[in-house]
C-alpha cells in the first residue's frame, strides 16, 4: 500500500509539473484574474507564467503527506467496510486474470492429459 502511494504521489506530482498543465494554469490565470491579473502581467510585478510556476511549486505538493491523509480518510470507517472496499477492488482489478486464465489453461490440462493417457498404455 505504501508504494502505491508513493508511486501515485509522483504521478501527481508529474502531471502538475507538466508544460501541458502548467500551461492550462497560466491560461486560467489569464482569463479568470481580471483587471488585477492583467496590471501584475503587464507592469511585469508578476507575470502569469511565473504565477503559474508558483503554484505548481510551492501550493501542490511540497508539504502534502498523502499516506497521512489516507490514513485519516480510512480511519473514518469501520474495518469491515476497508475490507470490503479493498476486496471489491481486487475483485473488479483481477477478473481479467480469472477470465484470461482459462485459455491457457485448457490446452495445459488437454496436453496433461494426453501425456497420462500415453504414459499410461
Amino acid at each position: 500500500m505504501n508504494t502505491l502511494i508513493e508511486d501515485f504521489r509522483y504521478d501527481i506530482r508529474a502531471f502538475v509539473r507538466s508544460v501541458k498543465t502548467r500551461n492550462e494554469i497560466t491560461e486560467t490565470l489569464r482569463t479568470r484574474l481580471g483587471f488585477p491579473g492583467k496590471f501584475l502581467n503587464v507592469t511585469r510585478i508578476k507575470e502569469y507564467e511565473e504565477m503559474a510556476d508558483t503554484m505548481v511549486t510551492e501550493l501542490l505538493f511540497q508539504k502534502m503527506n498523502i499516506r497521512k491523509m489516507l490514513v485519516d480518510k480510512l480511519s473514518h470507517y469501520k474495518p469491515e467496510q476497508v475490507r470490503d472496499m479493498i476486496a471489491d477492488n481486487a475483485r473488479s482489478h483481477l477478473l481479467w486474470l480469472e477470465v484470461f486464465s482459462v485459455f491457457p489453461g485448457m490446452p495445459c490440462s488437454g496436453a496433461i492429459s494426453l501425456l497420462q493417457n500415453f504414459f499410461q498404455a
